[in-house]
């Protein structure tokens, strides 16, 4: 079965890391930094230096140890089976939440078209349907999904490039500087919480990561698509952003469920937000598409080594994880009905938080890791001793990020990763009933 499969070369490895983390974050950020004002620029830089200097060690583990799983392999390879579970299971459950804002943010711009969908109820039940139906084709041939990938980035990247490059001529600096902080706080207190949503953006940066197992050559292609990929979305988001903010008011920014058709119809009109929002809702539900592939692989790789339960690593014949992608789709719909909110951009600024906190355990735990893997692999050289500077920096801007996150968010995250322990106690439980030996690689 899988070894006829054909394999992800690097382009559409690259377009998946870039699709991942643009997808959403592009499409509906910009209208919840507008609350916080032109000052969360500043956020985005920040975000932007830790995200490359993430990607830079998840590129160099990559490079060391190309296997299936990514972030989990890393850390179980590091510091153990118990922090490699921990970080599969925030990280799985981070995913299949935050493709819940990802459908959301889809579902915004089809607001655009159909009014009704901007109230909270609809918009659910189209982002439930919208998920259902990615769900169905991650269970095809995994090239299929890769040419999926490189039309829904393409469309992503037009509207995007556009306004990034052209709107500078409508840029208005006295519109950027009139709202420069909106947030009711400090600057710096405005600046970490805009540091804390934008990393949302940039979750995705370790896909190719994940999909080693998937590559043709991962030893060469996870990790130039890692900084590549990383490096171009983070350009795109700050040059897109800062024109969107010289452009609209902040206060009609803030209100906008597709800004950057907001931005288009100021510039040349209805027509043309009305195309922008067509290929957003493309770029979105691509994006979504991306993670659903994620969540599936993750959750397989764990099962593999016994530390998720069995039914996540059953494939079909296209080696898709049919029945771990049932899971996770009817886990998603669940929280979309649980999170329903008053107004679209506030639920999805929810879930986007939690997210982002339990993808920042996970980043923690493998750049921990990495200091563990380059003691182990014997890289005491300029080499090593670089990755390990790395990954001092990027621990220190993960637990910056953690703070801002909010005293709400930093306590559900914390019932999430203490439920970790009560899953492991009882997956051993069942290891010994079995007879399973878990040996760490």
């Amino acid at each position: 079965m899988g070894g006829s499969e054909k394999k992800l070369t690097l382009l559409p490895l690259t377009v998946i890391v870039t699709g991942n983390m643009m997808g959403s974050g592009i499409f509906l950020l910009p209208s919840s930094l507008a609350a916080l004002g032109s000052v969360s620029l500043l956020g985005w830089l920040l975000t932007a230096g830790g995200a490359i200097i993430m990607a830079m060690v998840f590129a160099r583990l990559g490079f060391l140890m190309p296997r299936a799983g990514g972030m989990y392999a890393y850390t179980r390879a590091g510091i153990g089976n118990f922090a490699g579970f921990q970080v599969v299971y925030g990280y799985w459950f981070a995913i299949w939440g935050g493709n819940t804002a990802i459908a959301l943010a889809g579902v915004g711009y089809l607001a655009h078209f159909f009014p009704v969908l901007a109230q909270p109820l609809p918009a659910c039940v189209m982002a439930v349907c919208v998920i259902w139906l990615l769900t169905i084709l991650n269970t095809r041939q995994i090239r299929l999904i890769g040419k999926f990938q490189t039309v829904t980035t393409t469309c992503m990247l037009i509207p995007v490039v556009a306004i990034a490059l052209l709107g500078w001529f409508w840029f208005d600096g006295s519109v950027l500087v009139a709202a420069s902080n909106t947030s009711g706080h400090s600057t710096l207190a405005t600046i970490t919480a805009a540091a804390s949503l934008t990393l949302w953006s940039f979750l995705g940066l370790e896909s190719a990561c994940v999909l080693a197992g998937r590559a043709e050559k991962p030893e060469r292609d996870v990790p130039i698509a890692t900084v590549v990929g990383t490096s171009l979305a983070a350009a795109l988001y700050i040059l897109s952003t800062t024109v969107l903010m010289g452009i609209v008011p902040a206060s009609e920014l803030a209100q906008s469920t597709a800004p950057f058709s907001l931005v288009a119809s100021h510039i040349l009109g209805d027509w043309a937000g009305g195309l922008v929002s067509v290929l957003a809702i493309i770029a979105c539900f691509g994006c979504l598409n991306g993670w659903i592939l994620m969540q599936g692989q993750i959750a397989k790789a764990a099962a593999d080594d016994y530390l998720f339960p069995q039914l996540f690593s059953r494939v079909n014949r296209h080696n898709a994880p049919v029945h771990g992608l049932i899971v996770t789709a009817i886990l998603m719909s669940l929280l979309l009905l649980l999170t329903l909110s008053p107004t679209l951009n506030r639920q999805y600024e929810i879930i986007a938080l939690m997210a982002v906190l339990l993808t920042l355990m996970a980043y923690i735990y493998t750049l921990l890791s990495a200091l563990v893997v380059m003691e182990k692999e014997g890289l005491r050289t300029t080499y090593g001793r670089r990755t390990t500077l790395l990954s001092v920096l990027g621990v220190a801007y993960c637990f910056w990020a953690v703070i801002g996150a909010g005293e709400t968010v930093l306590f559900y995250g914390g019932i999430a990763l203490l439920s970790s322990a009560v899953v492991y106690a009882a997956m051993r439980r069942w290891h010994i009933r079995q007879g399973i030996s878990i040996t760490r690689e």
